[in-house]
């Protein structure tokens, strides 16, 4: 949902690849050290290959090993998964500090709802699945817990089920993410996607895909329904003082500061933004449909 500048290292450069690896093995014991080093130039190649197909949505593609064979033997899955948890996540373990860095150039919100607060790193394909790319940069996506919850280990078969990745995926130019009041007691609004026309077939599947996979449709109408309980009993004093049109009038301006604070922000479509424009345009809401309960 919101697009992140790709990872860069204490001197503010992108990540080589296989840095990140190398820092987690330090001071690993000898043995395990020795096959993870056999297996460098291989985690070098997939971290290359990865960023290239992450950009031609071609992720699909990317080969599962459950064993990556190196020059000094085999590391597993297991082993690679290892890295992640303990020598990565760990405290005061070689990679934490990295992993606190990419954590924090997330900013406050989840990239990938726009909604909840970043408190972890999800792998964009999953390291069950892709082990050799369980400390890649740009594979550790900030997340909230509810969209590393809801994603799970699900990778993609196709280029349409690719969900939306943040460090190399832009949809923020326009205006994508629409709602529509439902006139109902109380009122409800349901969010849905209406893609710009330059958009092509992939990029609406994908984020279609992106929306239902990290349940964001339930999420939105959530917030929106919370929203409306806070706000119902200020738009009842505003009708009771200056009718229909102060209600609407009210509900336009929220719109349009969400509009310029989204253009700000480059994060255009927020469910803030969907909700009061389409509170704004429908009729029955601001003539005190907003009340009922």
């Amino acid at each position: 949902m919101r697009h992140l500048p790709i990872p860069t290292d204490h001197a503010g450069q992108p990540y080589a690849a296989g840095a990140v690896f190398n820092t987690c093995i330090v001071n690993e014991a000898h043995d395990f050290h020795v096959r993870l080093t056999g297996i460098v130039p291989n985690v070098v190649a997939a971290e290359t290959l990865y960023d290239q197909q992450a950009q031609t949505t071609t992720l699909h593609t990317f080969q599962r090993q459950p064993t990556i064979v190196g020059a000094n033997g085999a590391v597993t899955t297991d082993e690679l998964k290892y890295l992640y948890t303990y020598r990565m996540v760990g405290d005061e373990q070689p990679g934490r500090a990295i992993y606190d860095r990419l954590r924090a150039a997330g900013g406050e919100k989840c990239p990938l709802c726009g909604v909840n607060a970043v408190k972890t790193l999800d792998h964009h394909l999953p390291k069950s699945k892709y082990p050799v790319l369980s400390v890649a940069p740009t594979n550790l996506i900030p997340s909230c817990r509810d969209c590393q919850s809801a994603k799970k280990s699900v990778f993609p078969t196709t280029a349409e089920e690719e969900t939306l990745h943040p460090y190399f995926d832009n949809v923020d130019g326009d205006i994508w993410l629409t709602a529509v009041v439902n006139q109902e007691t109380p009122a409800t609004f349901t969010f849905g996607v209406t893609p710009p026309a330059a958009w092509g077939q992939l990029l609406i599947d994908r984020v279609l895909n992106h929306m239902e996979s990290f349940e964001l449709y339930s999420l939105f109408a959530g917030n929106a329904a919370n929203e409306l309980t806070g706000i119902r009993q200020g738009l009842t004093d505003l009708f009771n003082s200056g009718g229909t049109a102060a209600v609407q009038a009210h509900l336009q301006n929220q719109a349009a500061s969400w509009r310029q604070g989204g253009q700000q922000a480059g994060r255009l479509n927020s469910w803030q933004l969907a909700m009061y424009q389409a509170a704004a345009n429908d009729n029955w809401f601001y003539s005190q449909g907003f009340a009922l309960v």
